[in-house]
């Protein structure tokens, strides 16, 4: 029996909310395992850094990376980065659900890019 494309939609929707928000969750687990390798005294600067640094990297994919990385077709482009979606500004509602997960993954990369800047975790770099 074939699925409707509404429900495959909303199927879509739920599992990149889901693997979304797991993606999240692992992000703050790895800031317990970071602050675990530190000194007592600098745990609490690496679970701020955990924190505020997704929030950080969400807004500027927000106003520029979502655009710079998928806002180019074939009428407005100019070979290199994307002119269109800035902020999301006439990205359709469908769109939506995959650029929230695109976003936490955006938040988890630059994660490991703040832990490689600080020399905190071996082996990933």
């Amino acid at each position: 029996m074939p699925i409707s494309p509404s429900l495959e939609n909303a199927f879509m929707v739920a599992w990149l909310f889901f693997t979304g928000v797991s993606t999240i969750l692992k992000l703050f687990g790895f800031g317990v395992i970071e602050a675990g390798l530190v000194r007592r005294k600098n745990a609490k600067s690496v679970m701020i850094k955990t924190l505020f640094g997704l929030p950080a990297s969400g807004l500027a994919f927000w106003l520029f990376g979502y655009s710079f990385a998928y806002g180019c077709y074939e009428t407005n482009c100019n070979g290199f980065i994307g002119s269109r979606f800035f902020a999301l500004d006439g990205l359709r509602t469908a769109d939506f659900a995959t650029h929230s997960f695109k976003r936490s993954a955006v938040g988890y990369a630059s994660y490991f890019e703040r832990c490689a800047i600080a020399n905190i975790c071996f082996g990933i770099v």
